[in-house]
């Protein structure tokens, strides 16, 4: 139970990391601002 907990975490962190680096990229922020003007009302 333990280690699968551990495991989970783990791969949560993973996942985490590569999202925020997804984001930080140039395409990503121009993604990341072309969305919020679109859902801006």
């Amino acid at each position: 139970y333990t280690y699968n907990k551990n495991t989970l975490n783990k791969l949560e962190t993973s996942v985490l990391e590569y999202h925020t680096r997804a984001i930080a990229t140039v395409k990503g922020i121009q993604i990341l601002e072309e969305q919020l003007e679109k859902n801006r009302f």
